[in-house]
């Protein structure tokens, strides 16, 4: 059975009541938390805050970062201390950004992503299939946080980023795992292999149409309202009434970047009105690797009514009472840049919503 070990210059800590470690898709830092009982402390009281610091599982690095938060509670029956830590990208949520005058003009994805995490001592690894555009004028305001940067970009891109389990800030298209397995629920008992799941169905956050209003830098050749009147507008058929939402351009966009970035919106919303939740036994998926975010999973679930391949977007393991595995799964083109990308659904949903349960 697999286990959760610290790594501190060297030195091996095991033994812990409960672990849980988490990693989720456009979550920067992975994170973790070791409780240890009464009974132990005494083998883990020199444990130093804010050391560098691993997560092994299997011997294999699944954090690479920073103990970065001690928590000692206690009461009439019991005494327990809490160790809590990030992976290295944490300083890429808590830090600015200080990027030269805070203007990057036709930069590449990876060429402003690599200007952002440089500093900050983390590589960045870049995975991104097909055309990647580039950004025309990329501004960085005063203050702004590195994570508020990379999440623009990809935004703008049609990426997705995370971290991998050595600290690297790791940035690409959306299914770049493999499919890692099969998650199964069926009425009469039959193949069953989940120990619990649920599913949501919203419209809450979603609307007829976007607009995404922006302006771009002038030039000899362009000016008055082709710069100062730049939209992008996209539709969700399948809402019917009248529901608008109105954006401001992250940054000066022409009208090309502001069309994919109300697609993108979009997409986004359409995907996230549906997700998944379902939690397993074990850490590993059928390939024998520890499950982890950007992988597809095939769902056949009778009572939630979901059928077919899903992203897995975030991924919690948990062990005390045993190891379980919660995987949030999630309809690909909650991530894709255009739903004009995928004109064929990789799964089936729930068809009779509209007519009740």
């Amino acid at each position: 059975m697999s286990e959760i070990l610290l790594k501190i210059a060297g030195q091996i800590y095991s033994g812990w009541k409960t672990a849980n470690v988490s990693r989720s898709l456009n979550c920067i830092a992975s994170s973790f938390d070791l409780t240890v009982s009464d009974r132990f402390i005494g083998a883990k009281a020199n444990i130093p805050l804010d050391a560098e610091c691993q997560i092994l599982i299997d011997g294999v690095p699944a954090v690479t970062g920073y103990l970065d938060e001690i928590t000692p509670n206690y009461n009439a029956s019991n005494h327990e201390v809490t160790f809590a830590g990030r992976s290295r990208t944490c300083d890429l949520v808590d830090c600015s950004a200080i990027i030269g005058n805070g203007q990057i003009i036709k930069g590449t994805a990876q060429e402003i992503l690599q200007k952002v995490v440089a500093p900050f001592g983390i590589n960045l690894v870049f995975k991104a299939t097909g055309n990647v555009s580039q950004i025309p004028d990329f501004q960085v305001e005063p203050g702004e946080s590195a994570q508020s940067i990379i999440e623009k970009v990809c935004k703008q891109t049609g990426l997705v980023y995370t971290d991998d389990g050595e600290g690297n800030l790791v940035v690409q298209s959306i299914g770049a795992g493999l499919s890692v397995g099969k998650l199964v629920h069926k009425l009469d008992g039959n193949g069953n292999n989940v120990l619990s799941g649920k599913g949501k169905y919203s419209t809450r956050d979603k609307f007829r149409d976007y607009y995404v209003k922006s302006q771009m830098v002038g030039s000899d050749e362009i000016g008055g309202e082709d710069i100062t009147a730049v939209e992008g507008h996209a539709t969700d058929s399948d809402v019917i009434r009248y529901r608008p939402l109105v954006l401001t351009g992250e940054n000066a966009m022409d009208a090309g970047t502001a069309q994919t970035r109300a697609e993108w919106e979009r997409s986004n919303r359409q995907g996230k009105s549906t997700s998944f939740e379902y939690t397993v036994f074990g850490w590993q998926n059928s390939a024998g690797s520890v499950w982890a975010p950007n992988s597809y999973v095939t769902i056949d679930d009778d009572f939630v009514r979901i059928k077919g391949k899903l992203i897995i977007s975030a991924v919690k393991l948990t062990a005390g009472s045993g190891t379980t595995a919660s995987l949030q799964v999630s309809p690909p083109e909650a991530y894709i840049l255009s739903s004009a990308t995928q004109p064929i659904k990789t799964y089936q949903g729930w068809k009779e919503l509209r007519e009740g349960v």
